[in-house]
């Protein structure tokens, strides 16, 4: 968000990211003052405050991570947007409802830039199955994977239809490497790589990234 090491700004590790100065020249603060309409979806729980005190003018927020629907047994999903706190309703897929938020934003400023931050569930442990899954489906890291990679095609469909796509640069990155469950499925032509997310080794440190 600021473009500085995490040494430079306080936010040494993940945790320690709410001790970003609010003062600190972020991305959408940058945009917005060009004169972009900004938006926020998805993850938001590390840095302070809201993502409106970053710059942002719309967002939809959740706490934690993988969080894809309502379990069992367990107290609703919350999430909020600007500021208006809502319930997951079982059934609801918290991914699609995000898709869904990003696309409606895109189509109402297609006529002006934009900037959209989109902090998305997959792929983030603990790992459910998707609407698309087998009910037999023993692969459910295959199964994220393949429903994220059908949300970024439906993204990029979309500014294509808007004829938007040309002139718009979207930014692909994963925040961390893979994790400690999956570490051994982590090759590059077929060698494992050394470390896991939480280390500093290949695994930890590297993270992929398209620009495109």
């Amino acid at each position: 968000m600021s473009g500085h090491y995490a040494f430079r700004n306080g936010a040494t590790n993940q945790d320690a990211c709410s001790n970003l100065d609010p003062k600190e020249i972020v991305l959408p603060r940058l945009f917005k003052a060009a004169g972009y309409a900004t938006a926020c979806v998805g993850k938001w729980g590390q840095l302070p405050g809201d993502p409106r005190d970053h710059g942002f003018d719309d967002w939809m927020r959740f706490n934690g991570s993988g969080v894809y629907r309502n379990e069992p047994d367990a107290k609703p999903e919350r999430y909020s947007i600007n500021g208006e706190d809502k319930m997951l309703a079982d059934g609801e897929y918290m991914p699609d409802i995000c898709q869904k938020r990003v696309l409606r934003f895109v189509k109402k400023h297609r006529e002006r830039p934009f900037f959209v931050y989109y902090s998305m569930s997959h792929v983030h442990g603990e790992l459910l199955p998707t609407p698309d899954s087998a009910a037999n489906s023993t692969d459910l890291m295959a199964d994220n994977i393949a429903y994220m990679d059908k949300l970024v095609g439906r993204l990029i469909g979309e500014l294509e239809s808007l004829q938007l796509r040309e002139n718009t640069l979207i930014i692909f990155m994963g925040d961390n490497g893979t994790g400690k469950g999956q570490s051994d499925r982590a090759t590059i032509g077929g060698k494992v790589l050394s470390g896991m997310k939480g280390t500093m080794l290949e695994c930890g440190g590297l993270v992929p990234m398209i620009a495109s």
